[in-house]
Formats: C-alpha cells, sequence, structure tokens
C-alpha cells in the first residue's frame, strides 16, 4: 500500500472489523475527517435538486404513494463535494489498513429515508459489486435511531459466502431480493 495518511482507526476497531466483518468508527465523519453533517446534509439536499433523474434510482412501481418516488438513491454523483468526501487522507488510510490494499473508488451513493418510505432488505453487496476485496462505508448524516430504520449487519457474514436468497415483502423494502443469513454461530476464538 502506498504510504498515505496515518491511520484514523484504532488497533481494537482494526482488530474488531478483522474478527466480525464490521466496525463502527463512532464520529469518523466528524472527529476524523473534521467533516459537518449537517453540511453535507444541506450540500446533498441541493444536489438531490440537480441530479438528472437516470442518475437516481429508488422507488418502485407498486407503490404510487412510496415517498421514495421523491426521495430516490442517488448514485456515482460526480460533484466536488462528494469527491472530496471519498479521497479524504483519513477515509482512505481507515479503508486501506482495514483492506490491507490501496483503496480504489468503485460506487458512491447517498440514500434519503424519508418518513414511512421504505428501506433496504437485507442483502451482500458482493453479489452486485463483484470486486474483490470490497469494503463499504456507511456514513450516517442524520441521528440514527430504531423509528428510522438503522443499518443491520449479520455478525461474521464476511466468512460465510454468499446467503440464499428469497422474495422480500415489498411492503417494506423497495428491493425484491432478501439475503438469508446462516443460524448465529459461536465465536471460535471463545
Amino acid at each position: 500500500m502506498a504510504a498515505a495518511a496515518p491511520s484514523s482507526l484504532t488497533p481494537a476497531e482494526v482488530s474488531h472489523y478483522r474478527e466480525h466483518g464490521w466496525v463502527v468508527a463512532s464520529q469518523f465523519l466528524a472527529r476524523r475527517m473534521q467533516r459537518d453533517p449537517a453540511q453535507l446534509v444541506d450540500h446533498f439536499m441541493a444536489l438531490h435538486e440537480t441530479v438528472p433523474h437516470d442518475r437516481r434510482y429508488g422507488g418502485v412501481d407498486d407503490e404510487h404513494e412510496d415517498s421514495n418516488h421523491q426521495w430516490p438513491r442517488m448514485i456515482n454523483m460526480q460533484d466536488g463535494e462528494t469527491a472530496a468526501l471519498a479521497s479524504s487522507p483519513p477515509l482512505l488510510a481507515a479503508v486501506g489498513e482495514l483492506l490491507n490494499d490501496e483503496p480504489q473508488l468503485h460506487q458512491t451513493m447517498v440514500y434519503f429515508k424519508p418518513p414511512r418510505g421504505r428501506g433496504q432488505a437485507l442483502h451482500q453487496d458482493m453479489a452486485i459489486i463483484t470486486i474483490d476485496p470490497l469494503l463499504g462505508v456507511w456514513m450516517p448524516l442524520d441521528e440514527v435511531t430504531p423509528e428510522v430504520g438503522p443499518m443491520i449487519v449479520v455478525d461474521r457474514s464476511h466468512v460465510d459466502g454468499f446467503a440464499p436468497k428469497r422474495h422480500t415483502d415489498m411492503a417494506i423494502s423497495f428491493t425484491e431480493g432478501e439475503a438469508i443469513p446462516k443460524p448465529v454461530r459461536e465465536n471460535p476464538a471463545s
């Protein structure tokens, strides 16, 4: 890996990622990247108004009143603010350390989660983005509460391979396929 910024993760965070396949780096955006989430919210709200419809996707035709139609995901934004965020030296250093390789950006995406909007069913990114190794970085810009519908991660699923899929309950998900996680197993190191 090329010499970059010094690591912005603690040894405990790196160890947790290697063991569990995920890590919560609390306040990474504000403290380590020194970015104000509120300013990013304002930026992405304004950007939403300018992004062509072919660069957005989200709601599906089966639910015409679905608020995701008004607030669909934006993908691969080309603006300077998004590029600066994605190429931040602390972020690149952290991702590089977790991958044990030099990171390469393959996708940017913004999810809006409007009131009563459906979320995305449990899924595995590598089933669609076939890059190995693949690491996704999720940065909430608003407070995450159970009522909002936080991201859910299946612990240690990084060692299980691809999960089987089933049809999704489209009343709660805007995507049709859902991964079926394997049963929780004990940590073999314990």
